[in-house]
């Protein structure tokens, strides 16, 4: 089968990851998978690209525009991009299109309709849920959205959240799938972790508190150095190690110095996607600080994997893969249920190795990259027998008709 993957993104961090990962794992399944991305953007081969100097150029673009003008380059590249579509289309003879829907891109299904080829549209936000970046047409975006839904043959969302929300848009619920994110378990996998890095850390001898991700105001990692600043004054024996780049590194910096805790906090600055799961496998407790209700967290999963027990946000997507038997849930933003929760798995190990145990089953069992791209053959071959069954239909209206 013969897939053409589009995106509209710059193929950095989280984004980068999982569009490469669902891609593999449609490989892996025995389809040949072309990717388009925008100009600038390779996103297969080239895991520094970040650095090189267009791409420095493009950031900068994107640092000093308003979004107002941002946006509108946004919906510009739908013009020219529905010629990528028709070469590559006409070029490799594609069966089905899958896109990573993007604020105010409507090309993909565009083109989809017009030339009769199945389009299945992964939707991981909408209009007005953004928290990465404010947005100025709304308005505009949102009816655009509205036509892209109803366009597309089929949706993917990552939360139930986000299937009722498009529900409410008037698009069928019978069309929309939520498949959450996963993890890959070749990649994360604690068994194959050759290099222990404590003793480069210095954290021998240290209950190990972490988190990876971007240093983000939506991840809220001030109240995760709070909270370890009131656990640290009952237990000496711990330690926070913050996995990651961001804006706000500087300012977690100082803050952490202000507090005193210098000694006691680890920043290791960006780290290559490959070395993750060593930064992972030296933690005793992982936490999700913040994250939302239509969301699903990669870390999530990537914690798990690595047998690791989680600190997660009491929300419906988490809530769905997490229970206290593989992971233990506090109070969306309540700073007294977090640090309950850190402090219980501080003071139990045996619970601590009980957990990671069952959250790496769970993993293992039931949110693998492999079985996302199952469930999205599966959709496509549900879509070629629905269009099979209306095209034999119209063929008999037609047969019957004097």
């Amino acid at each position: 089968m013969k897939i053409l993957y589009h995106h509209r993104t710059r193929g950095q961090g989280a984004e980068r990851v999982h569009i490469l990962e669902i891609v593999n794992a449609l490989r892996k399944l025995g389809n040949e998978v072309y990717i388009l991305s925008p100009p600038g953007v390779d996103i297969e081969h080239s895991k520094h690209d970040a650095d090189k100097p267009k791409k420095q150029w493009i950031k900068k673009v994107y640092d000093v525009f308003p979004q107002s003008i941002l946006e509108i380059l946004r919906l510009s590249y739908n013009f020219f991009a529905y010629f990528r579509l028709k070469r590559i289309v006409k070029k490799y003879g594609i069966d089905f299109i899958y896109e990573r829907y993007a604020f105010l891109t409507w090309v993909g299904p565009y083109f989809a309709r017009k030339h009769h080829i199945p389009i299945i549209l992964e939707v991981n936000e909408a209009s007005g849920l953004n928290e990465v970046t404010g947005q100025v047409l709304v308005g505009l975006a949102t009816r655009i959205e509205r036509k892209v839904f109803q366009m597309a043959d089929a949706i993917v969302v990552v939360s139930d959240f986000l299937k009722r929300y498009i529900q409410r848009m008037g698009i069928n619920e019978n069309k929309i799938y939520v498949i959450p994110n996963a993890v890959n378990l070749g990649l994360f996998n604690p068994d194959d972790v050759k290099n222990d890095l404590r003793r480069e850390l210095n954290i021998n001898d240290k209950i190990v508190i972490g988190f990876v991700g971007a240093f983000v105001s939506w991840n809220n990692l001030k109240l995760l150095i709070d909270i370890f600043k009131d656990v640290s004054k009952e237990r000496t024996d711990i330690h926070l190690l913050l996995v990651g780049d961001g804006p706000l590194r500087g300012e977690l910096e100082r803050k952490v110095h202000q507090e005193n805790l210098k000694d006691k906090v680890s920043f290791t600055g960006r780290v290559e996607y490959e070395d993750v799961p060593k930064f992972i496998h030296v933690m005793d407790i992982c936490v999700i600080p913040k994250s939302n209700e239509y969301r699903s967290p990669m870390k999530l999963f990537e914690y798990m994997a690595m047998a690791k027990p989680v600190v997660a946000p009491r929300l419906e997507p988490i809530e769905k893969v997490v229970n206290n038997s593989n992971g233990l849930l506090f109070d969306a933003e309540n700073r007294a249920s977090l640090k309950e929760v850190i402090k219980a798995l501080v003071e139990d190990a045996p619970k601590r190795k009980e957990i990671g145990k069952m959250a790496r089953r769970t993993v293992k069992e039931n949110y693998t990259w492999e079985n996302n791209a199952r469930e999205i053959i599966k959709i496509y071959k549900f879509l070629e027998g629905e269009r099979y069954i209306w095209h034999k239909s119209c063929c008999l209206n037609s047969a019957t008709k004097p």
